[in-house]
């Protein structure tokens, strides 16, 4: 049964027969009594046999997938009846491409099922925000890559106004130009600025901390806080993507600097971001540009086909999968993804995403954004004031990596985590920061800012939140 005039001709023919490659597979649980197809059943992406009296081992696994090979299915044993399930998929053959503007509709009506992915072998494949966390993409030149990371931009843009998205791209090329538009935040092209914006997301998970604690048993993720926000009387906030574009060219600006300024920074957020509706979104050509702890923390991995099938750094046996079982080839914007939630069907899936442009994504943010969708003062981030010292030094990240307390915190303490002379002569004043929260005093780029003495909690706009 490999695809849908099969199952039902089956279905009208023979729903009271075994087909011959379950007979083969399973061996009855009471011998007495024979295998049996219980029901057959058409959802709307997949076909379902549920299996009466059937038990299959290892042997029986290879013997199953030998006679259903090319054919998408997989096995459920969760039934509380005692049943077990065979699902085909719908779609055995995807299409070889279609655009984002022809799926505009779909998504518009599913906004509430949260990313569009592609249109897998079960049909459209979605990820909930909730469950989205931090993912990682790779993959090689010419098969998708990049159009799959603007699909999903355009996909936040256009129908997730609880979102607000920001990148560092230092090719700066593919998304300086979304620098803003409605919904799009921060923008940085140069490793500075990267380490500008980690910086910004670091202390907003520092602030997002604080309010969440505002409850005696804090809210266990970023909807269920909007949810309590107006009845307490605070702000309701918005989710942050940031998107990292080129991921191994961050890194390998990272080797030149102390304490390797955007990892440390990067690994905490991953680690702690997720809680707090900040969530990560690192693209790169091989999975070898990714260090374990990034891995460790992302709970969604994508790639496409990339010209070797062995010997990868981490998920291995799972990429070999999308490639042997899973049907993953070299077409462009054909995505496998690894999917580590613990409640997912399978753990590999394979979807053709949609083609999408620069036009597509401007468009996206421009036009198919509604006119009333909510919009996020101060670039999305809570307001802070610091002295221009504190910004221009970028020390603020390093001391909250350190364990700061920002209330208990000046400027004078913070000045003590400054990054190397070396990374202070690259970039005298701070950009990024001073777009978001005003610093006092902004330092001339060529000149040395005048210490400030106020202390750094009288300057913590915290009337504005509390």
């Amino acid at each position: 049964m490999r695809n849908k005039n099969e199952f039902d001709k089956y279905r009208t023919e023979n729903s009271n027969q075994c087909p011959r490659f379950i007979k083969d597979s399973f061996t009855p649980i009471d011998p007495t009594r024979p295998i049996t197809v219980r029901e057959c059943r058409k959802d709307e992406a997949s076909y379902r046999l549920y299996i009466e009296n059937g038990q299959i081992d290892s042997a029986g696994l290879k013997t199953l997938h030998n006679s259903l090979r090319n054919t998408k299915y997989f096995l459920d044993f969760s039934a509380n009846n005692g049943l077990i399930t065979i699902e085909f998929g719908r779609y055995q053959e995807l299409p070889k491409a279609f655009s984002f503007s022809e799926i505009t509709q779909l998504l518009e009506n599913n906004r509430d099922r949260g990313l569009f992915l592609g249109l897998g072998s079960f049909g459209e494949m979605f990820c909930s925000m909730d469950k989205f966390q931090h993912a990682i993409l790779f993959g090689a030149t010419g098969f998708g890559k990049s159009s799959f990371l603007r699909s999903l931009v355009s996909n936040i843009l256009a129908f997730h106004d609880d979102c607000v998205c920001s990148f560092i791209d230092l090719k700066g090329i593919d998304f300086k130009g979304l620098e803003g538009l409605p919904g799009i935040s921060l923008v940085g092209s140069t490793y500075p600025e990267a380490v500008s914006i980690l910086d910004l997301i670091l202390l907003e998970i520092t602030l997002r901390k604080i309010l969440f604690q505002q409850w005696q048993n804090p809210p266990r993720s970023l909807s269920e806080y909007n949810s309590w926000a107006p009845a307490a009387h605070l702000p309701e906030l918005p989710r942050h993507i940031l998107v990292i574009d080129e991921f191994r060219m961050l890194r390998e600006s990272d080797c030149g600097y102390i304490n390797e300024n955007a990892m440390s920074r990067l690994e905490y957020i991953l680690r702690v971001g997720r809680a707090y509706g900040i969530h990560l979104i690192l693209s790169s050509q091989r999975d070898i540009d990714f260090t374990s702890n990034i891995v460790t923390n992302c709970s969604n991995c994508f790639f496409t086909f990339h010209g070797s099938n062995g010997g990868h750094a981490f998920y291995g046996e799972l990429i070999d999968e999308a490639y042997r079982n899973k049907g993953l080839r070299a077409i462009p914007g054909m995505i496998a993804w690894i999917n580590n939630d613990p409640d997912s069907k399978q753990k590999v899936y394979v979807q053709q995403t949609p083609y999408c442009n620069d036009f597509d994504m401007y468009a996206a943010a421009s036009v198919l954004r509604s006119p009333k969708a909510k919009v996020w003062e101060n670039y999305g981030f809570i307001p802070c004031s610091f002295s221009a010292d504190v910004v221009n030094a970028r020390c603020l990240g390093r001391a909250i990596l350190a364990g700061v307390d920002l209330q208990d915190c000046n400027d004078e303490a913070l000045m003590r985590f400054k990054e190397s002379d070396k990374f202070l002569r690259l970039n005298t004043q701070d950009r990024i920061h001073q777009m978001v929260h005003k610093p006092e005093n902004p330092a001339p780029a060529d000149k040395k800012t005048e210490k400030t003495e106020p202390s750094l909690p009288e300057r913590l706009r915290w009337e504005s939140i509390i």
